[in-house]
């Protein structure tokens, strides 16, 4: 029985269960159902609809023998009412969802009569929605089935203890459901028990030298998971095996795939509900890594960055020149950095990598000797010449790019010789060299002065300008001084006297033309002014001659002396008196535009017009010359012509869509001209005439009434049917319209009459359509009914043809169909079924009238009665499948079932046939061809046969059908695996106690069967299920036999071939060995014990089997792994010897900065912090001294290298509380 916690993750096993079961379930899914836990809302997403109903009425009393309906038992925590609402996911009412409750306290075996039960079809029964359930708004304990009921039954009333069966079948739908459950029993803590709680925990975290694969002690983890002595907790490899309790991981598991993610299984031991958690089982590499740098050559002060790579996620210890053990975690791509400024030389040496869990625990580590140097190299000053002081503006060389000293950079900023700078040099990378400034002066420039020369007129003398200014400055000036144009001289300072250039303008203002306005010409005797006295630019002087206003005279002005002005003249013209010449204006119509006159005469004299310009009379105008132009005034008269009135003869009105001429173009009074707007026959218009141009003649309009046409109105004729009189149509309409009709009347056919009115009435031509309702006609006269009574009476339903009699054409809502004894049509058939007055055979009339023309007929209607076939199911065959094949498929003589089929029928009427499809039954197509003989290979083991029963006489309507279940039972062959593929048990050495168990199993599996398990050929007590748990320490060779207690065949097995367990187990430490310090062959030997075959694995080294024994070993900390490889299956798991040290020195020393061997140091004593190691060359100088607990030598000498050579060493150290010395020599390589 599976149990479900009410969550989200439970709720997806729980549909995965079902996807399984609802293919392979027992006769009886109640041993399958489904336990509450949990009190919120249970829901399903099964789809695909049942097969059949399987459980029909409610009090039947025979036991539930069912292959789809879906089960859930609930167990009661909590009295009270307890009912609940099932809600379809899908809201269509053809959803049909119905549901039995047995209880309390039943056992599938012996479930007995449901005590609720509701099959109301929702559909059917015409309710708001498609839910069923149980509530108090009822008291029935039964509704249904189909249209009965309204879908819900009185809840039930519920104690602590209690237990019951809920079965629910989705009889039509295609989706899932929900239950929310309701009633007392549901406050507070609810009506079930809750699922136990299963913890989330972290990663699960190993290391291991085999790549991805590791051994995980699952046992230990039981505890975080969930402490509850009262649960049990399993651990499996999917959630589907989670959810089927399948394929138990053992508790020393070793994984499948790196990360693997499996399940723990918390099940309560009360309540039989679990709850699951998934974690991953994660297995780390025995974690290493190694050290690079950005550059290993570097300046002091500068930055080095420092590359650690290896295990990711690992943490790396390492120092500085053997100073404090700092670390860092490498990240997922296995790499971190750290950065340095060095100001001396240092080395960095890895000390160990380890693997951290997510409790800060170490896993596994590994101790490291990898190092690095960085050789510092000191800084430079740049030395420089100093650059000599310069006059401000002097020529400045570029400074020098490299140092005295050979350092090379450059300078900034750029050069300036306009004032004093320090420029800055900035060395070229990668020399090692500081920055130097150096400051250059420039001295500034003295401005000569001198007392500026005054202007004078252009010509006039000019004395030198001096060489020496006012502030002691000497020099020359340029250009050459020059008296007619003002000039800007430049004093240029004789050399040494850091003096700027200086400049002066001397002024030279040029003659002066004086300028005067210039006096208007004007009329002979005209009025003269005095000439004025003063020019506009300020020259005085006088004119001479006199003014004269008779005649045109030229007069000079002359300058008064010491204003550098030269003589000016000016000519005043006097004009004689003119009379204006004008072109005449041309006489024009009152009202047309007149122009404005010109203002301006022929010859050129301007002036103003009077009066204001009339367009509607004649008029005599006076021009006026403007002032200043010496003419005389001039007069013009202007001729305006009256207007003239077109006349036209009014054409008369006509009816709209009449012909209409052209209106005329010239008036009866001469005025010729065109219309507007183009004629219309559709409607009155006013037309308007305009007059060509010229005539003086006004626009004249015309309005041509158009007279409407009148459409004629009639009376509708009302609709008639078929073949009724037709009186004939009028010939005046209602509105006065005279005329005729067309064509001639038909009384069988709806038709459209066209009405012509008679000419002159402006009358439109009129339609009208008549209906003829046609006749009601019957599709079918008569019916054929198939009687089991054998009299030839039958009770028809006369309702249920009507859509048969009125046929596809005409619908049942547009009709009423009645039936009569005769065909007067007033004797009628009462409602309800009607049997027949003769036997087989009775003429009735039927009446059929249209619901919406009132149109009917009364037609005679044939009763008939035929003997109907019966099919009776026969008994269910079962054979064993003893042909040798045990394949499923067998012969059958399907005639042999004929008897019990027609159960008395006489055979010579009533024939049978087989057939494979159900559908093929109904319709009589595709039989079994040759029955005596059917082999059912498209089915093996099961088939139904479907079979068709029919009246010879009338074969296609007189027929039944029913099936038989074949079934072909194999001769049982019984085959044992082990539910997780394993076959080996682990036992502990010491105690002899199991550490995991084998759940051997049955392939063949069910209710139905009884077993019986063996070991060694002796038959285990109590063993009687179709799985068996090895949980003892009893390997060997397991055996099963199966008896099927359902088969009528009997088709029992033999005993199964042998599943063998083998006894294996974890090693058990006895020793460890290894060779003595300094030995030329070092060696470590590994003893250990146990009921496996042992491997043995140095470091991270190939896993051998060699007994444990290792030689050659190089010196430094050892660890060995000792696995179990009896079997694999799985292997019961490793054990780990850590920290053998192997005493040794390394023979050579490679200090060339390429991160292998570039130092020099004896590891297996960095345990000792009291050890010591001097170091000496060949004439025994001591070079070095150095810790095996710090960092090695690299080769030097107080900074310097020493050359390729042997070097000797001195090792003090302490072994069993001795102090000892070692002493040996190494090569020193470049």
């Amino acid at each position: 029985m599976k149990s479900i916690a009410m969550n989200k993750l439970l709720i997806l096993g729980f549909f995965i269960i079902l996807f399984s079961q609802t293919h392979a379930q027992e006769p009886n899914d109640c041993v399958n159902a489904i336990t509450v836990c949990g009190n919120d809302t249970f829901a399903s997403n099964v789809q695909g609809p049942g097969n059949v109903q399987e459980l029909s009425g409610c009090n039947n009393g025979n036991p539930v023998t069912e292959q789809n309906i879906f089960w859930i038992k609930i167990d009661i925590v909590q009295g009270g009412t307890l009912g609940f609402d099932l809600i379809p996911n899908d809201p269509a009412l053809t959803v049909d969802y119905d549901f039995w409750v047995y209880g309390p306290n039943r056992l599938c075996s012996n479930l007995g009569s449901p005590i609720r039960c509701s099959t109301t079809n929702p559909d059917a029964a015409g309710l708001a929605n498609n839910h069923t359930g149980m509530n108090d708004s009822t008291i029935v304990t039964q509704t249904g089935p189909g249209a009965n009921g309204t879908g819900y039954v009185y809840w039930l009333n519920v104690v602590p203890g209690e237990s019951y069966y809920i079965a629910i079948d989705r009889f039509v739908g295609d989706d899932g459901f929900q239950i929310q459950w309701t009633g007392s029993a549901m406050t507070g803590t609810g009506a079930f028990p809750e699922p136990p709680t299963a913890n989330a925990i972290d990663d699960v975290l190993t290391c291991s030298s085999n790549p991805n694969i590791g051994l995980f002690d699952l046992n230990s983890l039981k505890n975080s998971i969930n402490a509850d002595p009262g649960t049990t907790i399993d651990f499996y490899p999917s959630l589907a095996d989670a959810i089927d309790g399948t394929n138990v991981l053992p508790i020393f598991y070793s994984n499948t795939s790196n990360p693997q993610q499996i399940y723990a299984k918390v099940t309560s031991g009360s309540t039989e509900c679990y709850s699951l958690v998934d974690f991953n089982l994660v297995v780390s590499a025995v974690p290493t890594a190694t050290v690079v740098a950005s550059d290993t050559g570097v300046c002091e002060g500068d930055a080095v960055t420092f590359t650690i790579t290896g295990t990711p996620n690992a943490t790396v210890h390492y120092n500085v020149n053997s100073g404090i053990t700092q670390s860092v975690l490498l990240d997922t791509a296995g790499s971190a950095t750290f950065t340095e400024n060095p100001t001396v030389n240092i080395t960095v040496e890895l000390e160990d990598a380890q693997v951290i869990n997510a409790s800060n625990a170490v896993i596994c580590s590994q101790a490291l000797n990898e190092t690095v140097s960085i050789t510092v190299n000191p800084l430079i000053t740049p030395t420089f010449t100093q650059v000599a002081s310069i006059c401000e503006g002097d020529a400045l060389a570029p400074l020098p790019t490299t140092s005295t000293n050979g350092v090379t950079g450059t300078w900034s900023p750029s050069i300036d010789n306009t004032t004093t700078t320090t420029y800055t040099f900035t060395p070229d990378v990668g020399q090692c060299a500081v920055q130097q400034t150096m400051e250059i002066i420039v001295n500034p420039s003295v401005t000569p002065v001198f007392t500026q020369v005054a202007p004078i007129c252009e010509g006039d003398a000019l004395a030198p300008l001096p060489t020496t200014s006012n502030n002691g400055i000497i020099g020359t000036w340029s250009p050459a001084l020059d008296n007619t144009a003002t000039t800007i001289y430049t004093f240029t300072p004789n050399a040494g006297q850091c003096s700027a250039n200086q400049t002066m303008e001397i002024v030279v203002n040029p003659n002066t033309s004086p300028t005067f306005i210039q006096v208007s010409p004007i009329c002979e005797g005209d009025a003269l002014a005095p000439l004025p006295t003063t020019s506009i630019n300020g020259v005085t002087g006088s004119w001479s001659p006199s003014v004269d206003n008779t005649t045109t005279t030229t007069y000079t002005f002359t300058p008064d002396a010491g204003q550098c002005g030269l003589t000016q003249t000016m000519e005043i013209i006097v004009n004689p008196s003119s009379i204006p010449t004008f072109t005449q204006v041309a006489p024009i119509c009152e009202g047309d535009a007149l122009i404005p006159l010109p203002t301006t005469s022929n010859n050129g004299i301007t002036g103003t017009w009077s009066p204001t310009l009339d367009n509607t009379t004649t008029t005599t105008y006076t021009f006026t010359p403007d002032a200043g132009q010496c003419a005389f005034s001039q007069t013009m008269e202007i001729i305006v012509n009256p207007i003239i009135n077109p006349i036209f003869t009014q054409v008369a009105p006509i009816c709209e869509g009449d012909a209409l001429a052209p209106l005329p173009t010239t008036s009866t009074n001469g005025v010729i001209g065109s219309w507007s707007p183009a004629i219309d026959n559709t409607t009155t218009t006013t037309y308007t005439f305009t007059p060509n141009v010229g005539q003086c003649a006004t626009t004249e309009t015309m309005q041509i009434i158009v007279n409407p046409t009148v459409t004629p109105v009639f009376t509708q004729v009302a609709p008639i049917c078929e073949g009724d009189a037709l009186a004939p149509l009028p010939t005046t309409s209602t509105n006065g319209i005279t005329g005729t009709w067309s064509p001639v009347l038909d009384n069988t056919t709806t038709t459209t009459y066209t009405f012509t009115p008679t000419n002159g009435q402006c009358g439109l031509v009129q339609t009208m359509e008549i209906i003829v309702n046609p006749l009601p006609v019957i599709a079918e006269d008569s019916v054929l009914a198939c009687s089991v009574s054998g009299t030839g009476f039958f009770a028809f339903d006369l309702d249920a043809e009507i859509p048969n009699i009125l046929g596809n054409s005409q619908s049942v809502a547009d009709f009423t169909v009645t039936f009569y004894f005769d065909a007067t049509g007033t004797n009628m058939i009462p409602a309800g079924p009607y049997t027949n007055g003769t036997p087989y055979s009775e003429t009735i009339y039927v009446t059929i009238s249209n619901n919406n023309s009132s149109c009917s007929i009364t037609v005679p209607y044939y009763l008939m009665v035929e003997d109907a076939a019966l099919a009776t199911m026969p008994n269910p065959v079962e054979i064993c499948d003893d042909d040798g094949t045990n394949d499923g498929v067998h012969e059958f003589d399907l005639t042999s079932l004929n008897p019990q089929v027609l159960n008395g029928q006489n055979d010579a009427i009533y024939e049978v046939s087989y057939y494979t499809d159900s559908l093929d039954a109904e319709n009589g197509n595709n039989p079994i061809q040759n029955p005596e003989t059917f082999v059912n290979t498209d089915s093996p083991y099961n088939q139904t046969i479907y079979i068709r029963v029919i009246n010879s006489n009338i074969p296609d309507i007189c027929f039944a059908t029913t099936s038989v279940a074949y079934t072909v039972s194999p001769i049982l062959k019984p085959i044992i695996s082990s539910a997780d593929g394993t076959n080996t048990i682990c036992v502990d050495f010491d105690t002899d106690i199991l550490q995991n168990q084998i759940t051997l199993v049955s392939d063949i599996q069910g209710a139905n069967y009884d077993y019986t398990w063996y070991l060694n050929g002796t038959i285990i007590p109590g063993a009687t299920q179709e799985t068996y748990v090895v949980n003892t320490v009893n390997p060997g060779l397991y055996t099963v036999s199966v008896v099927d207690t359902q088969s009528v065949a009997n088709c029992n097995s033999e005993i199964s071939e042998p599943f063998e367990v083998i006894q294996s187990g974890q090693a058990v430490f006895v020793s460890v060995s290894q060779s003595g310090a300094f030995e030329p062959n070092p060696s470590i030997t590994v003893t250990v014990e146990g009921y496996g075959d042992y491997w043995f694995q140095l470091d991270n080294g190939p896993i051998l089997d060699n007994g444990g024994v290792f030689t050659n070993v190089s010196g430094g900390l050892h660890t060995v792994y000792v696995y179990d490889r009896k079997t694999e299956n799985p292997s019961c798991g490793f054990i780990t010897i850590d920290d053998i040290r192997i005493i040794d020195y390394p023979k050579v020393v490679t200090p060339n900065q390429d991160g292998f061997n570039d130092t020099w140091n004896i590891k297996a004593f960095s345990n000792q912090p009291s050890a010591q190691i001097d170091i000496f060359d060949r004439y025994g100088k001591i070079l070095a001294s150095i810790k095996p607990s710090r960092g090695g030598w690299d080769g030097t000498y107080k900074g310097n290298n020493l050359p390729s050579s042997d070097y000797w060493f001195v090792l003090t150290y302490e072994e069993f509380g001795v102090t000892k010395q070692f002493r040996s020599h190494f090569s020193l390589k470049r």
